[in-house]
């Protein structure tokens, strides 16, 4: 598709120069290995190292953007016609980019309530439903900055199937940059064309053209440390690793009877049974040991990596922490949290099965589109504030700004 796209706008010299640019973008030893770019090693550490706050955002953020309603539209009259938040948003540019472009281009969008594409998004195959599905797929790019999805021919039909990104390799071609997929275990992994793999990223890559980057790239020293203190103090608790007291013994005893000594000392003192009991000795001296406090200074050290963590994955504070912030804290964070990360990554991933998914089912984008609802809160008070505003400038007759609140029905109900 490509090829024909690239003769029918630049001529026959597009395939020439498309080459150079490769042959531009990708270095002599990406393309040394008969097997290409190994990033199944990179994706695998990088999957290894993503535990606790970095294991708990990309949760979220998946479970969050998986649960929301994925679906198909066009333009024309068969179908479900838009309501007026569904097509205020995608007009807004809300549902992405390429939704709203789509929708600028003349006549009325419809929603297609049933499509083969719509099918095999809700239903990829017998095992996964569509949810589950797209949580791996959020969660891999996430934590990897790149998924994978193979579309291949079954007994039941087309199907959709995820790919382990630790386990998959990309061949990288000197021509049309990539050659295709090995997916596998090394030794063991088989060669997938080009044209059955949908490679999803969650932002395009900075320092290599094919490969996506996620959150955790920006924080994988941050998630090391946080990583590397909590495991310190788990080994303080196993094994303190130093002393609470000093028992002095005199000079000229041996060893032996340093030990008898200090034996003899713990079974008076050791236990709870023996707390506050007096001891009396005739040589040695106990001396208690002081520390200072500087191994509890990661206290606060974890606490600004946490928050950087949280960052980087675009959750707030107040929806981690929901016992530690106010009322409308809360709800300005989840606000944001919705409109600023969930939406940006469902609007994302609509727009890549469009583009990748919808051509290899027969369908060029723009005649049919995936989009997610506007998973963002309505905010109530600013709708009525706009309408207010409208009648008020005689752009708008009050039984419109009843319509567009939502309360034309109410009033009917209370006329009858």
């Amino acid at each position: 598709m490509f090829d024909r796209l690239r003769a029918l706008f630049f001529g026959p010299n597009s395939t020439k120069s498309f080459q150079t640019w490769v042959g531009g973008a990708l270095s002599t030893g990406d393309i040394a290995s008969s097997r290409g770019y190994g990033r199944s090693d990179s994706a695998k550490e990088l999957i290894a190292r993503a535990t606790q706050w970095v294991r708990i955002c990309a949760t979220r953020n998946a479970q969050v953007a998986a649960s929301q309603t994925i679906r198909l539209y066009t333009r024309g009259r068969r179908g479900r016609p838009l309501g007026r938040r569904t097509r205020a948003a995608m007009e807004a540019g809300r549902l992405g980019v390429k939704a709203a472009d789509y929708a600028s281009r003349g006549g009325d969008v419809v929603e297609v309530e049933d499509h083969p594409a719509l099918d095999l998004v809700r239903r990829p195959n017998a095992q996964q439903s569509g949810n589950e599905l797209e949580h791996i797929v959020f969660v891999f790019k996430q934590l990897t900055g790149n998924a994978y999805l193979y579309l291949t021919e079954t007994d039941e039909g087309l199907a959709l199937f995820n790919m382990d990104a630790a386990k998959v390799r990309v061949e990288l071609s000197p021509t049309e940059l990539v050659a295709g997929y090995w997916y596998g275990s090394p030794g063991s992994d088989t060669f997938i064309p080009q044209d059955e793999v949908i490679h999803a990223k969650y932002a395009p890559g900075s320092r290599h053209p094919v490969f996506g980057e996620g959150p955790l790239h920006a924080v994988l020293r941050e998630a090391d440390l946080y990583a590397n203190a909590t495991d310190s103090e788990l080994y303080r608790w196993a094994n303190m690793s130093r002393p609470d007291f000093l028992l002095k013994l005199p000079p000229g005893m041996t060893k032996e009877q340093g030990e008898q000594a200090t034996k003899a000392l713990e079974n008076l003192t050791r236990g709870v049974k023996n707390r506050g009991r007096m001891t009396a000795a005739i040589v040695g001296d106990i001396q208690p040991l002081g520390w200072s406090p500087h191994e509890m200074e990661y206290v606060s050290g974890q606490d600004h990596v946490a928050r950087a963590i949280w960052s980087s994955f675009g959750i707030p504070e107040s929806v981690l922490r929901l016992n530690d912030a106010n009322l409308a804290s809360a709800q300005v964070g989840h606000t944001q949290w919705l409109s600023q990360t969930i939406q940006p990554m469902c609007n994302t991933w609509a727009e890549e099965l469009t583009a990748h998914l919808l051509p290899r089912l027969g369908y060029e984008p723009g005649q049919f589109w995936f989009g997610y609802d506007d998973v963002s809160p309505e905010d109530r008070k600013a709708i009525v504030a706009e309408v207010v505003q409208l009648v008020t400038a005689g752009l708008a007759t009050p039984n419109e700004a009843r319509a567009a609140i939502g309360r034309v029905q109410q009033c009917r109900q209370r006329l009858a």
